[in-house]
Protein backbone atom coordinates (compact mmCIF):
# COMPACT_ATOMS: atom_id res chain seq x y z
CA UNK A 1 0.00 0.00 0.00
CA UNK A 2 2.99 1.76 0.93
CA UNK A 3 4.86 1.57 -2.53
CA UNK A 4 1.72 2.77 -4.17
CA UNK A 5 1.39 6.02 -2.49
CA UNK A 6 4.48 6.75 -3.14
CA UNK A 7 4.32 5.96 -6.44
CA UNK A 8 1.45 8.39 -6.78
CA UNK A 9 3.32 11.26 -5.13
CA UNK A 10 6.39 10.57 -7.41
CA UNK A 11 3.40 11.17 -10.70
CA UNK A 12 1.97 14.06 -8.77
CA UNK A 13 5.66 15.69 -8.45
CA UNK A 14 6.88 14.72 -11.81
CA UNK A 15 3.45 16.06 -13.41
CA UNK A 16 4.15 19.24 -11.26
CA UNK A 17 7.59 19.75 -12.78
CA UNK A 18 6.31 19.62 -16.44
CA UNK A 19 3.86 22.21 -15.33
CA UNK A 20 6.63 24.64 -13.94
CA UNK A 21 8.56 23.89 -17.09
CA UNK A 22 6.00 24.83 -19.40
CA UNK A 23 5.30 28.03 -17.36
CA UNK A 24 8.39 29.00 -17.71
CA UNK A 25 8.39 28.36 -21.35
CA UNK A 26 9.10 31.91 -22.79
CA UNK A 27 6.06 31.39 -25.09
CA UNK A 28 4.18 30.59 -22.30
CA UNK A 29 5.06 33.28 -20.40
CA UNK A 30 4.34 35.29 -23.19
CA UNK A 31 0.68 34.21 -23.41
CA UNK A 32 -0.19 34.34 -19.96
CA UNK A 33 1.21 38.45 -19.88
CA UNK A 34 -1.07 38.94 -22.95
CA UNK A 35 -3.83 36.74 -21.29
CA UNK A 36 -3.47 38.68 -18.24
CA UNK A 37 -3.56 42.66 -19.87
CA UNK A 38 -7.06 41.28 -22.21
CA UNK A 39 -8.23 40.43 -18.49
CA UNK A 40 -7.52 44.16 -16.54
CA UNK A 41 -8.70 45.59 -20.05
CA UNK A 42 -12.07 43.80 -20.04
CA UNK A 43 -12.80 42.80 -16.86
CA UNK A 44 -11.78 45.08 -14.29
CA UNK A 45 -13.98 48.06 -14.85
CA UNK A 46 -15.30 49.42 -11.14
CA UNK A 47 -13.08 51.10 -8.77
CA UNK A 48 -13.89 48.61 -6.45
CA UNK A 49 -12.45 45.74 -8.89
CA UNK A 50 -9.24 47.84 -9.84
CA UNK A 51 -8.72 48.50 -5.76
CA UNK A 52 -8.59 44.42 -5.29
CA UNK A 53 -6.38 44.34 -8.18
CA UNK A 54 -3.74 46.75 -7.01
CA UNK A 55 -4.35 45.34 -3.08
CA UNK A 56 -3.71 41.97 -4.39
CA UNK A 57 -0.42 43.30 -6.05
CA UNK A 58 0.66 44.80 -2.63
CA UNK A 59 -0.56 41.35 -0.64
CA UNK A 60 2.05 39.22 -3.44
CA UNK A 61 4.88 41.60 -1.86
CA UNK A 62 3.93 41.43 1.72
CA UNK A 63 3.90 37.44 1.06
CA UNK A 64 7.60 37.70 -0.98
CA UNK A 65 8.94 39.26 2.06
CA UNK A 66 8.47 36.09 4.03
CA UNK A 67 9.93 34.12 1.04
CA UNK A 68 13.47 36.01 0.92
CA UNK A 69 16.83 35.32 1.90
CA UNK A 70 20.66 36.90 1.62
CA UNK A 71 22.16 34.05 0.83
CA UNK A 72 24.89 34.01 -1.85
CA UNK A 73 23.72 33.38 -5.73
CA UNK A 74 25.08 31.26 -8.02
CA UNK A 75 29.39 31.42 -8.29
CA UNK A 76 29.11 33.55 -5.00
CA UNK A 77 27.92 36.38 -6.65
CA UNK A 78 25.49 38.83 -4.98
CA UNK A 79 26.73 37.46 -1.51
CA UNK A 80 24.52 39.52 1.11
CA UNK A 81 21.89 40.79 -1.06
CA UNK A 82 17.94 40.17 -0.59
CA UNK A 83 16.44 38.00 -3.19
CA UNK A 84 13.55 35.90 -3.63
CA UNK A 85 14.14 32.27 -2.55
CA UNK A 86 14.23 29.21 -5.06
CA UNK A 87 14.35 29.06 -8.73
CA UNK A 88 10.94 30.52 -9.41
CA UNK A 89 10.41 33.09 -7.03
CA UNK A 90 7.02 33.66 -5.50
CA UNK A 91 3.90 35.76 -5.77
CA UNK A 92 4.58 37.43 -8.31
CA UNK A 93 7.56 36.52 -10.02
CA UNK A 94 11.15 37.96 -9.17
CA UNK A 95 12.82 35.01 -9.87
CA UNK A 96 16.19 35.27 -8.05
CA UNK A 97 16.49 38.52 -9.49
CA UNK A 98 17.24 41.69 -6.80
CA UNK A 99 16.64 44.24 -9.47
CA UNK A 100 13.23 43.33 -10.71
CA UNK A 101 12.31 42.45 -6.87
CA UNK A 102 13.93 46.07 -5.68
CA UNK A 103 10.94 47.34 -8.65
CA UNK A 104 8.41 45.23 -7.44
CA UNK A 105 8.89 46.80 -3.83
CA UNK A 106 9.05 50.01 -5.57
CA UNK A 107 5.90 49.62 -7.42
CA UNK A 108 3.66 48.69 -4.14
CA UNK A 109 5.44 51.58 -2.37
CA UNK A 110 4.00 53.61 -4.98
CA UNK A 111 0.42 52.06 -4.82
CA UNK A 112 0.22 52.04 -1.02
CA UNK A 113 1.80 55.45 -0.43
CA UNK A 114 -0.83 56.82 -2.13
CA UNK A 115 -3.77 54.51 -0.71
CA UNK A 116 -3.22 56.84 2.21
CA UNK A 117 -6.02 59.18 2.03
CA UNK A 118 -8.32 56.43 1.37
CA UNK A 119 -7.63 54.55 5.14
CA UNK A 120 -9.59 55.79 7.84
CA UNK A 121 -9.73 52.99 10.43
CA UNK A 122 -6.99 52.88 13.05
CA UNK A 123 -6.56 49.15 12.21
CA UNK A 124 -5.84 49.98 8.40
CA UNK A 125 -3.57 52.48 9.03
CA UNK A 126 -1.48 50.07 10.66
CA UNK A 127 -1.67 47.60 8.12
CA UNK A 128 -0.82 50.79 6.11
CA UNK A 129 2.69 51.72 7.74
CA UNK A 130 3.50 47.63 7.83
CA UNK A 131 2.98 47.82 3.81
CA UNK A 132 4.75 50.74 3.03
CA UNK A 133 7.50 50.07 5.96
CA UNK A 134 8.44 46.03 4.25
CA UNK A 135 9.21 47.92 0.79
CA UNK A 136 11.25 50.26 2.08
CA UNK A 137 13.11 47.95 4.27
CA UNK A 138 13.52 45.61 1.18
CA UNK A 139 14.68 48.15 -1.81
CA UNK A 140 18.06 48.70 -0.24
CA UNK A 141 18.59 45.42 0.91
CA UNK A 142 18.73 43.99 -2.34
CA UNK A 143 21.90 46.04 -3.48
CA UNK A 144 19.51 47.21 -6.73
CA UNK A 145 21.68 50.28 -7.96
CA UNK A 146 18.85 51.13 -9.98
CA UNK A 147 16.13 50.55 -7.55
CA UNK A 148 17.53 52.59 -4.75
CA UNK A 149 18.15 55.33 -7.63
CA UNK A 150 14.11 54.46 -8.64
CA UNK A 151 13.44 54.63 -4.94
CA UNK A 152 15.50 58.53 -4.32
CA UNK A 153 13.25 59.19 -7.88
CA UNK A 154 9.97 58.48 -5.72
CA UNK A 155 10.76 60.10 -2.66
CA UNK A 156 11.57 63.15 -5.07
CA UNK A 157 8.09 63.01 -6.73
CA UNK A 158 6.34 62.78 -3.63
CA UNK A 159 7.98 65.37 -1.34
CA UNK A 160 7.42 67.63 -4.07
CA UNK A 161 3.93 67.23 -4.72
CA UNK A 162 1.53 69.43 -3.52
CA UNK A 163 1.69 72.78 -1.70
CA UNK A 164 4.96 73.89 -0.25
CA UNK A 165 5.01 72.17 3.40
CA UNK A 166 6.19 70.84 5.91
CA UNK A 167 6.47 67.52 4.31
CA UNK A 168 8.97 69.73 1.74
CA UNK A 169 10.37 71.07 3.94
CA UNK A 170 11.62 68.42 6.13
CA UNK A 171 12.45 66.16 3.07
CA UNK A 172 14.61 68.85 1.73
CA UNK A 173 16.47 69.10 5.01
CA UNK A 174 17.16 65.36 5.68
CA UNK A 175 18.18 64.84 1.60
CA UNK A 176 20.68 67.94 1.97
CA UNK A 177 21.76 66.71 5.10
CA UNK A 178 22.48 63.22 4.15
CA UNK A 179 24.67 64.39 1.40
CA UNK A 180 26.52 66.71 3.25
CA UNK A 181 27.55 64.09 5.45
CA UNK A 182 28.23 61.29 2.67
CA UNK A 183 30.25 63.70 0.81
CA UNK A 184 31.36 66.74 2.34
CA UNK A 185 32.61 65.43 5.63
CA UNK A 186 33.00 61.68 4.11
CA UNK A 187 30.73 59.70 6.60
CA UNK A 188 29.60 56.66 5.17
CA UNK A 189 25.98 56.67 6.10
CA UNK A 190 25.11 53.57 3.41
CA UNK A 191 27.91 51.80 5.84
CA UNK A 192 26.13 52.38 8.98
CA UNK A 193 22.66 51.51 7.99
CA UNK A 194 23.14 48.51 6.23
CA UNK A 195 25.13 45.35 5.83
CA UNK A 196 28.80 45.42 4.65
CA UNK A 197 28.40 43.39 1.45
CA UNK A 198 25.34 45.84 0.31
CA UNK A 199 26.91 48.79 1.29
CA UNK A 200 30.05 48.35 -0.63
CA UNK A 201 28.16 47.30 -4.09
CA UNK A 202 26.50 50.49 -3.74
CA UNK A 203 28.68 52.68 -2.95
CA UNK A 204 31.64 51.60 -5.49
CA UNK A 205 31.55 51.24 -9.25
CA UNK A 206 34.36 48.95 -10.26
CA UNK A 207 35.18 49.27 -14.55
CA UNK A 208 38.39 49.13 -16.26
CA UNK A 209 38.51 50.22 -19.88
CA UNK A 210 39.95 47.02 -20.64
CA UNK A 211 37.13 45.04 -20.16
CA UNK A 212 35.29 46.80 -23.09
CA UNK A 213 37.91 45.72 -25.37
CA UNK A 214 37.20 42.72 -27.72
CA UNK A 215 38.09 39.35 -26.07
CA UNK A 216 38.26 41.02 -22.68
CA UNK A 217 36.48 39.09 -20.13
CA UNK A 218 34.22 41.82 -17.88
CA UNK A 219 35.00 41.06 -14.04
CA UNK A 220 32.65 42.92 -12.14
CA UNK A 221 28.56 43.96 -12.22
CA UNK A 222 29.91 47.56 -13.75
CA UNK A 223 31.72 45.91 -16.12
CA UNK A 224 29.55 43.52 -16.90
CA UNK A 225 26.90 46.18 -18.28
CA UNK A 226 29.42 47.95 -20.38
CA UNK A 227 30.07 44.70 -22.20
CA UNK A 228 26.57 44.23 -22.64
CA UNK A 229 25.69 47.57 -23.48
CA UNK A 230 28.93 47.32 -26.50
CA UNK A 231 27.83 43.62 -27.66
CA UNK A 232 24.16 44.88 -27.79
CA UNK A 233 24.83 47.67 -29.98
CA UNK A 234 26.57 45.49 -32.44
CA UNK A 235 23.65 43.92 -32.66
CA UNK A 236 20.95 46.68 -33.51
CA UNK A 237 22.95 46.89 -36.92
CA UNK A 238 22.46 43.10 -37.91
CA UNK A 239 18.17 43.42 -37.90
CA UNK A 240 17.35 47.48 -37.64
CA UNK A 241 13.95 47.08 -38.34
CA UNK A 242 12.05 44.27 -37.51
CA UNK A 243 15.05 42.86 -35.28
CA UNK A 244 15.54 39.52 -34.68
CA UNK A 245 12.58 38.16 -33.54
CA UNK A 246 11.05 38.17 -30.15
CA UNK A 247 12.55 35.47 -27.58
CA UNK A 248 15.71 35.05 -29.75
CA UNK A 249 18.35 37.86 -27.70
CA UNK A 250 20.30 35.55 -26.36
CA UNK A 251 20.65 33.20 -29.28
CA UNK A 252 21.98 36.43 -31.18
CA UNK A 253 23.91 37.38 -28.13
CA UNK A 254 25.77 34.50 -27.88
CA UNK A 255 26.31 34.97 -31.96
CA UNK A 256 28.11 38.21 -31.23
CA UNK A 257 29.83 38.08 -27.98
CA UNK A 258 33.62 36.58 -28.69
CA UNK A 259 33.13 34.40 -25.58
CA UNK A 260 29.94 33.38 -26.23
CA UNK A 261 27.82 34.87 -23.63
CA UNK A 262 24.02 35.40 -23.99
CA UNK A 263 23.63 38.23 -20.74
CA UNK A 264 21.00 40.38 -21.14
CA UNK A 265 21.43 43.90 -22.34
CA UNK A 266 20.02 45.56 -18.67
CA UNK A 267 18.70 47.92 -20.57
CA UNK A 268 14.65 47.69 -21.86
CA UNK A 269 14.88 50.10 -24.86
CA UNK A 270 18.06 48.57 -26.32
CA UNK A 271 16.26 44.72 -25.53
CA UNK A 272 13.24 45.77 -27.49
CA UNK A 273 14.85 46.59 -30.29
CA UNK A 274 17.29 44.14 -30.48
CA UNK A 275 14.22 41.60 -30.47
CA UNK A 276 11.69 44.00 -32.49
CA UNK A 277 13.80 46.63 -34.16
CA UNK A 278 12.83 50.03 -34.56
CA UNK A 279 9.52 49.59 -35.42
CA UNK A 280 8.63 47.71 -31.72
CA UNK A 281 10.88 50.21 -30.32
CA UNK A 282 9.06 53.17 -31.47
CA UNK A 283 5.97 51.36 -30.22
CA UNK A 284 7.01 50.61 -26.79
CA UNK A 285 7.77 53.96 -26.51
CA UNK A 286 4.50 55.47 -27.78
CA UNK A 287 2.81 53.38 -25.34
CA UNK A 288 4.39 55.04 -22.43
CA UNK A 289 4.29 58.60 -23.68
CA UNK A 290 0.70 58.02 -24.80
CA UNK A 291 -0.39 56.56 -20.95
CA UNK A 292 1.62 59.39 -19.48
CA UNK A 293 -0.59 62.10 -21.00
CA UNK A 294 -3.53 60.16 -20.27
CA UNK A 295 -3.00 60.00 -17.06
CA UNK A 296 -2.02 63.86 -16.87
CA UNK A 297 -5.21 64.72 -17.88
CA UNK A 298 -6.75 62.88 -15.53
CA UNK A 299 -4.63 64.28 -12.69
CA UNK A 300 -5.52 68.26 -14.31
CA UNK A 301 -8.92 67.27 -14.70
CA UNK A 302 -8.94 65.61 -11.02
CA UNK A 303 -7.47 69.06 -9.95
CA UNK A 304 -10.61 70.77 -11.61
CA UNK A 305 -12.99 69.27 -9.47
CA UNK A 306 -13.97 66.81 -12.05
CA UNK A 307 -14.36 62.97 -11.43
CA UNK A 308 -15.24 63.43 -7.56
CA UNK A 309 -18.08 60.55 -7.83
CA UNK A 310 -15.08 58.15 -9.09
CA UNK A 311 -13.22 58.81 -6.32
CA UNK A 312 -9.79 57.61 -7.99
CA UNK A 313 -7.44 59.94 -7.90
CA UNK A 314 -5.12 58.25 -5.51
CA UNK A 315 -5.20 55.53 -7.96
CA UNK A 316 -4.36 58.03 -11.00
CA UNK A 317 -1.58 59.58 -8.74
CA UNK A 318 0.06 56.56 -8.17
CA UNK A 319 0.05 54.66 -11.69
CA UNK A 320 1.36 57.89 -12.72
CA UNK A 321 4.37 58.04 -10.53
CA UNK A 322 4.81 54.32 -10.72
CA UNK A 323 5.12 55.12 -14.83
CA UNK A 324 7.57 57.35 -14.60
CA UNK A 325 9.76 55.04 -11.82
CA UNK A 326 8.86 52.58 -14.79
CA UNK A 327 10.20 54.51 -17.63
CA UNK A 328 13.67 55.57 -15.30
CA UNK A 329 14.19 51.81 -14.14
CA UNK A 330 13.96 50.54 -17.72
CA UNK A 331 17.49 52.58 -18.56
CA UNK A 332 19.10 50.20 -16.54
CA UNK A 333 16.93 46.69 -15.92
CA UNK A 334 15.72 44.05 -18.42
CA UNK A 335 12.07 44.66 -17.94
CA UNK A 336 11.15 44.37 -21.35
CA UNK A 337 7.91 42.09 -21.22
CA UNK A 338 8.49 41.13 -17.75
CA UNK A 339 5.09 40.75 -16.00
CA UNK A 340 5.27 44.07 -14.06
CA UNK A 341 4.97 45.49 -17.61
CA UNK A 342 1.85 44.44 -18.13
CA UNK A 343 0.32 44.90 -14.88
CA UNK A 344 1.46 48.62 -14.82
CA UNK A 345 0.10 48.69 -18.72
CA UNK A 346 -3.11 47.05 -17.67
CA UNK A 347 -4.16 49.26 -14.78
CA UNK A 348 -3.58 52.67 -16.62
CA UNK A 349 -6.17 51.43 -19.35
CA UNK A 350 -8.46 50.25 -16.89
CA UNK A 351 -7.89 53.44 -14.87
CA UNK A 352 -8.15 55.55 -18.25
CA UNK A 353 -11.38 53.39 -19.58
CA UNK A 354 -12.80 54.39 -16.37
CA UNK A 355 -13.09 57.76 -16.25
CA UNK A 356 -14.10 57.93 -19.95
CA UNK A 357 -17.17 55.30 -19.28
CA UNK A 358 -17.95 58.03 -16.46
CA UNK A 359 -18.03 61.12 -18.65
CA UNK A 360 -19.64 59.53 -21.77
CA UNK A 361 -22.27 58.13 -19.60
CA UNK A 362 -22.20 60.02 -16.07
CA UNK A 363 -22.66 56.50 -14.41
CA UNK A 364 -19.51 54.82 -12.33
CA UNK A 365 -19.25 51.20 -13.05
CA UNK A 366 -20.62 49.44 -9.85
CA UNK A 367 -22.19 52.46 -8.93
CA UNK A 368 -24.98 54.61 -8.84
CA UNK A 369 -25.74 56.77 -11.85
CA UNK A 370 -24.74 60.85 -11.40
CA UNK A 371 -24.54 63.95 -13.57
CA UNK A 372 -22.88 63.44 -16.39
CA UNK A 373 -19.81 65.48 -17.71
CA UNK A 374 -19.97 67.97 -20.55
CA UNK A 375 -18.04 66.41 -23.03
Amino acid sequence: MSEVVVEKALRVRAAGDAVLIDMRDPRMKLVTRYLFLIFLFFFVRSPREITVVMATVVACLVMTYFSISAEAGPFGWGTGRVRVLGDIGTALYTGRNPNKLAYFALFCLALTWYYRSEVKHWFGRVLWVVAVVIPIIIIPLTASRSGVLNLLLFLTIVSMEGRFGLRRVVGMTVASLALLLQFGFQVNLVGAILPEEVAIRLTQFRASPEALAEGQIARGSFEKRGQNLVSTLAMIPRHPVFGVGLGNFATERAAVDPYGESAPPHNSYLWATVEGGLVVLILYLYAFVSLFRRLRVLRREYAEGAYAPVGMKWAVDAMHTSLIGFVVFCVFADMWVNIVFYIIVGLCLSLIRLHEYYRETGTVPGGRATVALAT
